[in-house]
């Protein structure tokens, strides 16, 4: 690693930070456990080989926490909100974080997990994702909004961002990082729906306890059958794209940019906008592509149905499993 290299990576700044937080004492905690990292990194396979030293989980854990860029912060406000909740004297869950490299706020779970999804997991998916001044964007699965707020940040003041959450718990603190980003009614819209091809009632999920370890918060629908909730679930309303953009009065021939993540149903949502896809002309898609059963994802139908209104594959990230990213524009 060369020399330049090596001050870059020692000296850049956590991915958040902790609201509020001294951000020259976070700073300089996260070079110094660089710095330890590094030494250990060197011992670790010294001694035990290189092979043996990933598979251990203290270096597994460090190399996380580093390549994430973790702020000390945050950790400290996990110690402290853990004690008060062993105490029972509150049961505190969230913290407000600042994300500098997008210019956001938001309120994040006290989990690595969390933390990592609303700071720094898919930067470079991120990148590709480019809305520009005045564009209209619609976030379909929107979660606690880090993809909304990065499009309202790049829209401007004239552009608009239309914000869907089927989840009520998301919705309410997507609703909560808007405000605490003091953001317009008129630059953001709030819809608690799932987006799919029909108007009707879909049933989502309630995970365990067990289930929640495993896959965070995901909770999925009955839209897709594979998927589809047991025994504890609640009922949401479901609608096409074109309809809640027209009940909206958003023209759907003026959309520019459609960024999709919604736990497999992502062809039912296209199924729901065909007047979307038919009479927008400058308009891109970003879509996660994810497994609905055994490894298998509806990637060729979904381009199958694309290529019909003649949207033409830009990008596409593979991931282990056969999970995708893909950017498709309309020619």
């Amino acid at each position: 690693m060369e020399k330049n290299t090596i001050l870059s990576w020692l000296l850049a700044e956590p991915s958040a930070y902790a609201i509020p937080s001294i951000r020259i004492v976070d700073r300089t905690l996260i070079i110094l456990s660089r710095i330890f990292y590094g030494v250990i990194r060197i011992f670790l396979k010294i001694i035990l080989g290189k092979n043996k030293r990933e598979k251990t989980k203290f270096y597994h854990k460090l190399s996380v926490c580093i390549r994430y860029k973790i702020s000390f912060s945050f950790y400290f406000f996990m110690f402290i909100y853990k004690i008060i909740k062993k105490l029972k004297l509150g049961n505190q869950s969230v913290v407000k974080i600042i994300v500098p490299k997008y210019n956001y706020r938001i309120c994040c779970p006290l989990n690595e997990d969390e933390y990592v999804h609303m700071t720094s997991r898919e930067d470079d998916i991120i990148e590709k994702f480019q809305p520009r001044d005045g564009d209209i964007v619609v976030d379909i699965g929107a979660h606690y909004g880090r993809y909304t707020l990065i499009a309202a940040e790049r829209v401007g003041p004239k552009g608009k961002v239309i914000a869907i959450e089927a989840d009520p718990n998301n919705f309410d603190m997507l609703n909560n990082n808007i405000k605490l980003n003091k953001l317009s009614k008129e630059n953001v819209i709030t819809l608690n729906y799932a987006a799919s091809s029909s108007k009707s009632k879909v049933k989502l999920s309630i995970p365990s306890k067990e289930e929640k370890e495993f896959s965070g918060h995901t909770m999925y629908s009955s839209i897709i059958t594979s998927r589809a909730p047991t025994q504890k679930f609640i009922e949401i309303d479901a609608n096409i794209l074109d309809n809640l953009l027209r009940e909206n009065g958003i023209p759907v021939e003026r959309i520019n940019w459609i960024k999709i993540d919604v736990e497999g149903a992502e062809l039912e949502v296209l199924k729901g906008a065909t007047q979307v896809l038919s009479n927008s002309k400058d308009i891109s898609i970003l879509i996660e592509i994810h497994n609905i059963k055994d490894g298998k994802t509806l990637f060729e139908p979904i381009m199958d149905l694309l290529n019909n209104y003649n949207f033409k594959k830009e990008f596409e990230k593979i991931y282990e499993g056969g999970e995708r990213h893909i950017i498709v524009r309309k020619q």
